[in-house]
């Protein structure tokens, strides 16, 4: 058994022995791993102990079993197996509770108290205790430990991420948030966790982690020092400034002192204006929690240098003879100040859909220009040129596709006439994460470098969530990032930082009304609001010829 552990082969022996007999059983493999295997078997244990059947008897621990699950205080009178069950949960998590075969097995014994004392030590979870200090096994504790959540520091863990996630786990937020892992990983869980946080201390008396409108109704307009009495809000924020990537604040001790200066940075970052030192807006909390960060945030809100495109929108539908939707009262989108649009280079062929640009359409926009609402200055209307013809699932990525890519992409660029210094963004449209990016999104960004530094083509930037864009930019394989923030659920952008290099931020997604400039009719279609960054990528527009 050079992989798996003795204590764990005889645990996967028991279960198979108790419930061997139950028609509903999945045998274990009794090899000693303690891995998802295992754990669900200890799942499907304790619901068939408990009585479900049929396909409730699935070994996830969902909220029917959460609500099904006893209670174990020290001493109790309860059913041995369930004690059994728990004390072989904790000795897969690597706690010293009583092993299969042992007098104490199946007996909430002091060995079991101390075992289960020690992972909530290790989580700083003790919002389960009794009178007498014991901890009692309630239902997010079976949840904790029907999971392969740790407790403790892992290989690739940061200190700092771990002192985040067990203050979570301490009593300034529980028990409304529930037990986490403490392991040094930022995962969605945290991330939610965090946004329950911000919830609770807003008054939300139901946190659940997800940002909505009745969350982004309950945070301050402004919070600073002086209403911050408690300093809840300086932990939170502190926290949250950690997660995106300003790792110099002190997770230890949050302070406003320290605050004043890293809020200043990361709204000059994000281009969120600032209205004084030492004051945390909407915008700028908003912004730390959830990818999309505040939605209803316009001109005004953003940091406008003169003569530099600043909103902006992508869509799917030509503009061809559409040019009076950016100067019509009617259409909204004047007051929008919107500078620039993203759109397709081609088509997409499967499924089809016919988005791409036409040379009419193009040089109607560029012939555009915007006044500057501040300076009066006059720009030239801007595209940001995506191609993307699926790209929206794993299987797109496949060896040589990042070669034909480029190749495909160069030609049309040339048809098009782009000048050979603008960005174009190659799409990553799915929630790619981990292992998916490494295996399948490099080695296309790879292919794709290779290929237009070879024919010399266009600058390479890259479309996608942030983990996508913060991978490619730290291999040097994205000149710009165009941020999918919108998708705010996905992997890939919860509890991620925005990429250094980003250039376009899409953070809305909004109806628009597309006004003929021959006759004035209109028709409303779906498009996504975006926020420039001068600093990174280029837009085509007459300027760049």
């Amino acid at each position: 058994m050079a992989d798996g552990r003795d204590d764990v082969q005889e645990i996967q022996a028991w279960l198979n022995s108790v419930f061997g007999s139950n028609s509903e059983w999945e045998s274990l493999d009794e090899d000693g791993i303690a891995g998802w295997g295992t754990i669900r078997g200890i799942i499907r244990g304790l619901q068939l102990e408990l009585g479900f059947s049929g396909t409730d008897v699935d070994g996830v621990f969902g909220n029917d079993l959460k609500a099904a699950v006893p209670d174990l205080t020290p001493p109790t009178s309860e059913d041995q197996t369930f004690i059994s069950i728990a004390q072989s949960a904790l000795r897969v998590k690597g706690y010293n509770a009583p092993a299969v075969g042992t007098g104490e097995f199946g007996h909430f014994s002091d060995l079991t108290v101390e075992a289960l004392r020690t992972m909530c030590d290790d989580a700083n979870y003790h919002a389960t205790e009794n009178d007498y200090g014991n901890p009692v096994i309630t239902d997010e504790i079976w949840k904790g430990l029907c999971s392969q959540d740790a407790y403790v520091l892992v290989s690739g863990g940061d200190t700092e991420i771990r002192t985040i996630q067990r203050r979570l786990n301490g009593p300034g937020y529980q028990p409304q948030l529930g037990l986490a892992p403490a392991d040094g990983i930022v995962t969605p869980q945290m991330t939610r966790a965090l946004i329950s946080a911000v919830q609770l201390i807003s008054g939300i008396k139901n946190p659940d982690g997800y940002w909505g409108d009745n969350t982004q109704a309950e945070i301050p307009s402004v919070m600073t020092e002086q209403d911050d009495s408690s300093g809840v809000w300086a932990d939170v924020l502190t926290y949250g400034l950690y997660l995106n990537g300003f790792d110099f604040v002190n997770v230890q001790s949050p302070n406003w002192i320290d605050l004043e200066r890293t809020l200043y940075q990361f709204a000059s970052f994000m281009r969120l204006n600032v209205i004084g030192e030492g004051v945390a807006t909407e915008d700028m909390i908003t912004a730390l929690f959830i990818s999309h960060g505040n939605q209803s945030r316009g001109f005004d809100d953003i940091i406008a240098e003169p003569g530099e495109h600043v909103m902006g929108i992508d869509l799917a539908t030509r503009l061809e003879d559409k040019t009076d939707t950016f100067s019509n009262d009617d259409a909204a989108l004047s007051s929008m100040h919107i500078s620039f649009v993203g759109r397709y280079m081609q088509n997409a062929p499967d499924p089809v859909l016919d988005k791409e640009m036409t040379l009419e359409e193009i040089d109607q926009l560029l012939e555009m220009t915007v006044e500057d609402p501040d300076t009066g200055m006059i720009i030239g209307f801007g595209i940001a040129p995506i191609w993307q013809t699926s790209a929206n699932g794993p299987d797109y990525f496949i060896p040589g596709r990042g070669t034909t890519d480029a190749q495909l992409a160069h030609t049309r660029a040339d048809a098009l006439g782009m000048p050979g210094d603008v960005t174009i963004f190659y799409a990553v449209d799915f929630d790619a994460f981990g292992s998916t990016i490494a295996d399948l999104i490099v080695p296309y960004f790879e292919e794709l470098n290779a290929e237009s530094t070879a024919l010399g083509s266009n600058p390479v930037g890259v479309y996608g969530p942030r983990a996508v864009c913060n991978e490619l930019h730290d291999k040097g394989l994205a000149s710009a990032s165009f941020v999918g923030n919108l998708s705010y659920g996905w992997t890939g952008n919860l509890g991620q930082p925005m990429p250094d290099n980003w250039a376009i931020d899409q953070f809305n997604e909004i109806d628009v009304m597309l006004v003929d400039d021959d006759d004035g009719t209109s028709e409303t279609v779906g498009a996504d609001q975006l926020i420039r960054n001068p600093a990174n990528g280029k837009l085509w527009t007459r300027m760049s010829r």
